[in-house]
């Protein structure tokens, strides 16, 4: 059964509405979640304050993450929902079309050759053209949450010199989860 929540993002998850609350003592925070699923992310996100736009493949999962949010006594209203292929909505420019934000989030997936999608998806392959194009959405101060869970993952930083990435995989990995190779996560910032 998929219950549409990953327990081994719970601190992933609180590490962003954490980030999210602090923001909001300044001012609005925009938040992008892309590949966002059930939209997990995005409701606390949404519950410490932020104006999200949720995008993913999937019209049902998208439909899910509504729901979630209605759940949550969020308003949909507040927050967009954009079913489009994540990666051809970055490099076809509709991305940064659609504003800069304080936040982004992606959690793509390992691999995907999807009907729906135009090539193939690998995240080994993939990750440095899809960081340097995620960091030129963030406004000034604004930081890139990235997570994978492929197995024996290795951040390619050649062309990526100029941006600030620390690895958060074990401050955002709950005590319950043994393995550590379960998944990487970064924080990253221009």
């Amino acid at each position: 059964m998929d219950c549409g929540l990953f327990l081994d993002h719970r601190l992933f998850r609180k590490v962003i509405a954490d980030d999210v609350r602090a923001r909001t003592k300044v001012g609005p925070v925009n938040l992008l979640n892309l590949f966002c699923y059930s939209g997990s992310i995005s409701v606390y996100a949404a519950k410490a304050g932020a104006k999200t736009t949720n995008v993913d493949l999937s019209g049902r999962y998208l439909d899910w993450a509504q729901r979630n949010f209605v759940a949550n006594s969020l308003m949909t209203s507040n927050h967009r929902f954009v079913e489009t292929d994540v990666l051809d909505w970055i490099k076809s420019g509709q991305a940064l079309k659609s504003g800069s934000y304080d936040i982004v989030v992606c959690d793509p997936p390992t691999f995907s050759n999807s009907k729906k999608m135009v090539g193939t998806w690998d995240v080994e392959r993939d990750h440095v053209w899809l960081i340097d194009a995620l960091t030129q959405l963030l406004k000034p101060g604004g930081v890139l949450y990235f997570s994978t869970n492929k197995r024996g993952f290795k951040l390619s930083t050649e062309g990526l010199e100029q941006l600030k990435i620390q690895n958060i995989s074990r401050e955002t990995l709950p005590k319950d989860f043994h393995d550590q190779k379960i998944r990487t996560a970064f924080r990253i910032t221009k």
